[in-house]
């Protein structure tokens, strides 16, 4: 113990001695920068780089300015006083911000720049107190100027004061009341709304306070509410209705409506009722809401007897002198299809036009009438209507006879008859609107009492009924006059169709023959399209004009211009079309022909088929039957060799020609290398002959047509005058001119024939071996047999 005690005098000495050797301030630098190099120590240097300072320092430093400023203290100026970087008392005051945080939130925050302390706040918070104590109330606004802070800070203190009790205030954006300075303005309200007996306007008193909108309807809110006032506020709270105004003009409406029946929206509006029409079904539920009224049910009902009187008198009537005067036509519409008997009857019964004329069903059936015995009446002048769209007879057929044999064909017939009734709709619009100008004429003339609006809608519901009658007319008139009826006319439409098919396929079979003779095929094919081709146009013609009711004269179709014309009166544009292009494929190849009258068939509804391999053998048979059937019973000769030249080709060749008379010579040449040199022989002298027959019934017509014109001339001489008879001198000059040319053209000939016989001899002598000739050559054809290959495709 002594030892200690002597150790620890010893160490008292020491510390109480005085320092006899001291260090040198480079030497203290020296070695603090060292200890900062070895990072030993941390420390910051001073703006003026005398002093070092510690991290501790600086945050004991940062809260000493902090308390000597009052709380609130900028971070510039707080740099300053500490002499340190920006960046390092940034740094450091984040720290302590956040250590004052952590143990009393709000403690402490940085806004804008500024350091601002719970005690800053709370000074702050007793000012504005004091302050709206003082004047009853505080725009936060000048409270920001005055403090010289943001506007967000001192509200956000001033609703957390206000929430716990610590200000005694009422807070209003951007106000601060006390609750003594509202209570004072809710009196002066709650005596100017006591005081109203009608409608007030709150706009000049919320001008005259100074509360901001939303504080001010909540006080007459909060008035209304407690039973301190009586009455409630609209139009957007800016009109105050006190109860005993709302009660006088309730009962004002409701004495109205039950005397009148009615009331208007508009009067409603005007005595500041809002949503009238809610408002006034809430009071009536039992009555009817219109667009511009609203109506008892009594009058409903009123309404509702009148129509049904309309309609069993089977008159018609106006209803509007029966409806309250304010109703327009929209609400007279809407009232009456607010019947339930109207509902049920319209279309049925009665028709309502123009919103407010009903007229029964017996006004239009007697006006359809009329229409009938009229249409009866023009039919037979008139121009024929339109057909109207329709399904294709054949379908129509199909669909009655119930038939299930062949389900597919008669599907495909229902696609196309309603392809085809689609196309033909608007059509039938446009053919019926042509005749609105008479129709509506006439409905002047029989119900001149509707007003025009009436009779056009009249007209409208009507349309399709009377184009309908007006087509039955003329297609009763059109049976008339062609002397049969809907039978025959099914019947003949079944045998031009048929008549079309077998054309179509003969001219098929033809086109191929003709192929046979490459070089020489336009003579074979201008005569089968002047014959076939024709006989296809015509028939096709007359088929479509039975369908559109259009007259065809018989003895005038095989006409061109004619054709064309009766073309140019069916409706149907397709057909009509259709129907031009095949005229003009008569003039061109069969190929052409083909395609057209395929075209047409397709657009006339006519089903042409293909001709096929067993088609084309049955025709081939046919046609060879046919020949051989011909060529037994004739006995002219000119027939018998032009039929047996042909036989004899289609047994040869297998192709049947349809050729005219001039083009059998080169048929005869086409056929020298199939047929022997005997038989081709007598084939060729047979020809030869029948030359000779033909060339003398040749000038034995020219001398009788010239004959017949000389007689006529002589006629036409008696009756001119000199300068005529010096024409008809001429005239008879060229027709001497002509005779002395026969003349020379029968010598001619004469001279060629045999010196010891006559023409006529030689005619005779042609004719005894021609009839002598033609048994041998019937049976030359027999023998001909074909080739053995099948007919061409």
């Amino acid at each position: 113990m002594d030892e200690l005690r002597a150790l620890q005098e010893q160490f008292q000495r020491v510390q109480e001695s005085s320092v006899k050797a001291t260090l040198s301030s480079r030497v203290c630098t020296s070695i603090l920068l060292k200890l900062i190099e070895e990072k030993r120590i941390d420390v910051y240097y001073t703006q003026d780089g005398k002093q070092y300072v510690t991290p501790p320092t600086v945050e004991r430093e940062i809260r000493r300015e902090i308390h000597r400023s009052g709380g609130r203290v900028n971070v510039v100026e707080l740099q300053s006083a500490l002499n340190l970087d920006l960046v390092y008392v940034e740094r450091h005051l984040k720290k302590v911000i956040a250590a004052a945080n952590e143990r009393n939130p709000r403690a402490m925050m940085l806004v804008d720049g500024e350091v601002i302390t719970s005690q800053y706040l709370e000074r702050m918070m007793r000012e504005i107190e004091e302050r709206v104590v003082a004047t009853g109330f505080v725009k936060l606004t000048d409270m920001a100027s005055h403090f010289k802070m943001a506007f967000e800070v001192i509200e956000e203190g001033v609703k957390e004061a206000c929430a716990t009790g610590t200000l005694a205030a009422t807070y209003h954006n951007p106000i601060l009341y006390t609750k003594e300075h509202l209570n004072s303005y809710s009196a002066m309200l709650r005596g100017r709304l006591r005081g109203a007996t009608k409608p007030l306007s709150l706009a000049p008193m919320l001008a005259e306070f100074p509360f901001s909108r939303s504080l001010f309807f909540r006080l007459i809110s909060g008035l209304i509410k407690s039973g301190d006032v009586g009455g409630k506020c609209q139009q957007n709270d800016l009109l105050f209705i006190p109860n005993v105004f709302a009660e006088n003009r309730d009962a004002t409406i409701k004495n109205f409506f039950e005397q009148n029946g009615y009331i208007e929206y508009v009067t409603l509006a005007r005595m500041d009722i809002p949503n009238p029409s809610a408002s006034i079904s809430k009071w009536f539920p039992e009555g009817v809401g219109l667009q511009r009224c609203f109506v008892a049910r009594q009058k409903l009902e009123q309404l509702e007897a009148v129509v049904v009187q309309t309609v069993q008198d089977g008159e018609w009537v106006d209803v509007s002198p029966f409806v309250p005067s304010p109703l327009d036509t929209e609400d007279i519409e809407l009232l009456l299809r607010k019947s339930s008997y109207v509902l049920q009857e319209e279309g049925k019964n009665l028709h309502l036009f123009a919103s407010c004329y009903i007229v029964s069903n017996e006004v239009l059936k007697k006006t359809l009438e009329r229409f009938k015995d009229h249409f009866r009446t023009i039919a037979p002048t008139a121009p024929s209507p339109s057909k109207p769209a329709s399904l294709p007879e054949d379908d129509e057929d199909d669909e009655l006879s119930g038939s299930g044999g062949k389900k597919k064909k008669k599907g495909r017939r229902k696609k196309k008859g309603r392809e085809h009734l689609s196309k033909s709709a608007a059509r039938e619009d446009e053919n019926a609107e042509a005749y609105d100008g008479e129709n509506l004429a006439k409905l002047r003339e029989w119900l001149h009492e509707l007003p025009e609006e009436v009779l056009e809608e009249v007209l409208d519901l009507l349309r399709h009924h009377l184009l309908s009658m007006r087509i039955d007319a003329a297609k009763s008139v059109f049976r008339e006059t062609a002397g049969g009826g809907d039978a025959s006319s099914k019947s003949m439409s079944a045998e031009w169709e048929k008549e079309l098919e077998m054309l179509y396929l003969n001219v098929q079979l033809f086109s191929a023959s003709i192929r046979q003779f490459n070089d020489n095929t336009g003579q074979l094919e201008k005569h089968l399209l002047k014959t076939m081709g024709t006989s296809f146009a015509e028939t096709l013609l007359r088929l479509m004009a039975l369908h559109s009711y259009v007259t065809v004269e018989p003895e005038k179709v095989s006409s061109p211009s004619y054709r064309a014309k009766k073309i140019n009166e069916l409706e149907d544009e397709a057909i009509k079309s259709a129907l031009t292009l095949l005229e003009a494929s008569l003039s061109k190849s069969t190929e052409d022909f083909l395609a057209a009258s395929f075209d047409a068939g397709h657009a006339c509804h006519v089903h042409l088929k293909k001709l096929d391999k067993r088609r084309t053998a049955e025709l081939y048979k046919s046609h060879v039957d046919l020949l051989q059937d011909q060529l037994n019973r004739e006995e002219t000769p000119a027939n018998v060799y032009q039929l047996a030249v042909l036989l004899i080709f289609a047994k040869c060749f297998n192709y049947v020609l349809h050729a005219p008379g001039r083009f059998i010579p080169n048929i005869v040449e086409r056929l020298r290398e199939k047929v022997g040199a005997e038989h081709m022989a007598q084939l060729e002298h047979y020809g030869a002959l029948v030359v000779v027959v033909l060339a003398a019934e040749a000038r034995a017509d020219k001398a009788a047509v010239r004959k017949k014109k000389a007689k006529k001339g002589g006629k036409k001489k008696q009756k001119k005058t000199k300068k005529g008879r010096r024409a008809a001198d001429d005239d008879d000059d060229d027709e001497e001119e002509e005779e002395e040319g026969a003349g020379e053209e029968t010598s001619s000939s004469s001279a060629s024939s045999t010196s010891s016989a006559s023409p006529d001899d030689e005619v005779v002598l042609a004719l005894r071996e021609l009839h002598s000739l033609t048994h041998s050559l019937k049976q030359m054809v027999a023998q001909c047999s074909a080739v053995g290959r099948d007919p061409p495709q």
